[in-house]
C-alpha cells in the first residue's frame, strides 16, 4: 500500500535501506525528502505520518531566503512500519512482552550517520529533530519527556495500564476504511490532523498473514507497547543531555495540553525543564497541542521549527 504521489506532492523522495547489529540484526530505511524540481529520485517506503510537517517546512523555506532546507531525513524505528515487518521474526523472538530498547533505535541512526548517503554539506548543516522517547540529545526536542530514573516507577506503572489497553484493541479489519472509521474515533488517532489519516489509510496497513482477506497494521500492537518501557536507555540519556546543554544549543517544544503522562511524571517534566531553563537555548509551547505534536499540530510545529532554524522569535505562527 504506497503512499500516493498526490499525498506527496510537491516533494520526492527515496528510501534506502540499512542494516545493522546491536544484541540481533536489525534493517531499517532512512528516506529522503526533497522539493522535486532539486532531485530526480521517486518515492519507495514512504509512510511517514510527520509528512504534513515536513512539507510544511519546505514551503515556509521556499517563502522565507533566511533558511534554506536541502532536504530532510527519517530513520525509521526498527520494530515499526516497514522496518518492523522487516524484523518481526526478530521481534516475536526477542521483544515481546518486554522492552524495546530506546539503543536499538539509537544504533539505527548511527549506522544512518556512519554510511554514505550524507553529502559533505548535510553533514556540516545536518539538524537533529526527535520527539518524545526519540529525543535523548538531538537539537530539537518535541514533546521529549525530560525525565530520569526517577520517573522509572511511574512509566511502570504507566506501562502496565498501556499493556491492559492494548490487548483490547482490535489488530484487523476487513477493509481500509473499517480501521480507519476505527482510528479516526480513538486516543491518540482522533486528534491527528486529516492529512494525516490520509497518509494512515495509504500506508499504515498490510495484507494479514494469518487471516486472508484482512488486513492489519505494519506495526505490531506489542511493539508499540513495548515503547513505553525504558530499559534505561532515555533516562540514561537524559542525564547525559544535561551534562552537554552548555556545549549543544538545545531547543524544547512542548504542547499545553497535558494528555499522555501521568500526573506525577507530569510535574517532574515541569519541574526539570524550569531548573533546566537557563541552560536550554530555548523553550517554547504550542498552545493546542498535546504529546502528538508532530501529527496533530503539523503546521504550528514546523513554524516553531523554522523560527527557531532562522533564529527569529517573531515571525507569525502557521494557523490549521
Amino acid at each position: 500500500m504506497p503512499l500516493t504521489q498526490e499525498s506527496l506532492d510537491p516533494l520526492i523522495s527515496e528510501s534506502f535501506p540499512l542494516s545493522y547489529f546491536l544484541d540481533h540484526e536489525f534493517r531499517t530505511f532512512a528516506t529522503r525528502y526533497a522539493p522535486g524540481s532539486r532531485s530526480g529520485f521517486n518515492s519507495n517506503k514512504d509512510q511517514e505520518t510527520s509528512l504534513p510537517f515536513i512539507k510544511e517546512l519546505f514551503r515556509l523555506a521556499d517563502q522565507r531566503p533566511e533558511v534554506n532546507i536541502n532536504s530532510v531525513w527519517v530513520i525509521e524505528r526498527p520494530n515499526h512500519g516497514d522496518a518492523g515487518v522487516l524484523n518481526e521474526e526478530t521481534l516475536i523472538k526477542h521483544y515481546v512482552n518486554k522492552s524495546f530498547p530506546g539503543r536499538l533505535f539509537g544504533a539505527g541512526i548511527r549506522a544512518f550517520l556512519e554510511s554514505d548517503l550524507l553529502q559533505a554539506a548535510d553533514r556540516v548543516n545536518l539538524v537533529g529533530i526527535a520527539h518524545s522517547g526519540a529525543g535523548g540529545s538531538m537539537l530539537i526536542l518535541v514533546e521529549s519527556p525530560h525525565v530520569g530514573h526517577e520517573a522509572a516507577d511511574n512509566f511502570l506503572g504507566l506501562y502496565a495500564v498501556v499493556k491492559k489497553s492494548n490487548k483490547r484493541r482490535p489488530s484487523r479489519w476487513a477493509t481500509t476504511d473499517d480501521a480507519m472509521n476505527w482510528f479516526k474515533i480513538h486516543v491518540p488517532c482522533k486528534n491527528f490532523h486529516p492529512d494525516v489519516w490520509q497518509i494512515m489509510s495509504e500506508t499504515y496497513f498490510r495484507p494479514d498473514p494469518k487471516y486472508p482477506g484482512m488486513i492489519t497494521t505494519k506495526t505490531r500492537i506489542d511493539q508499540e507497547t513495548a515503547c513505553f518501557l525504558d530499559d534505561g536507555t532515555n533516562y540514561n540519556a537524559f542525564t547525559y543531555l544535561r551534562q552537554i546543554l552548555h556545549v549543544l544549543p538545545t531547543h524544547l517544544i512542548v504542547g499545553d495540553v497535558l494528555n499522555i503522562w501521568p500526573e506525577e511524571i507530569n510535574k517532574m517534566i515541569s519541574r526539570n525543564i524550569e531548573q533546566d531553563r537557563p541552560a536550554l537555548a530555548s523553550v517554547t509551547t504550542v498552545h493546542g497541542g498535546g504529546h502528538y505534536l508532530p501529527v496533530q499540530k503539523p503546521k504550528e510545529m514546523a513554524a516553531e521549527i523554522f523560527r527557531i532554524l532562522s533564529g527569529h522569535t517573531t515571525l507569525p505562527v502557521s494557523r490549521l
